[in-house]
């Protein structure tokens, strides 16, 4: 059932994304819309350097515990 929902998801983000993009193409040139795509990918490579859910939730808890310590004082 979840995967319905994931594929359902990914479809619908795909028909929103070829929407904006036909947009875009009658509003300039489809050359532009190319060239858009182009760098889409980069997106993916900035993603890379994104912390992870790990890292961010020891983070978190680390600077919860220090105010924590903080105003025990």
């Amino acid at each position: 059932m979840i995967s319905g929902l994931f594929f359902g998801f990914s479809f619908a983000m795909g028909a929103l994304g070829a929407a904006v993009l036909g947009w875009i193409a009658e509003r300039s040139s489809i050359e532009t819309v190319y060239k858009l795509c182009a760098f889409l990918p980069a997106i993916r490579l900035l993603a890379a350097f994104l912390p992870s859910v790990e890292e961010t939730k020891r983070y978190v808890s680390a600077q919860q515990l220090g105010a924590d310590s903080m105003t025990s004082l």
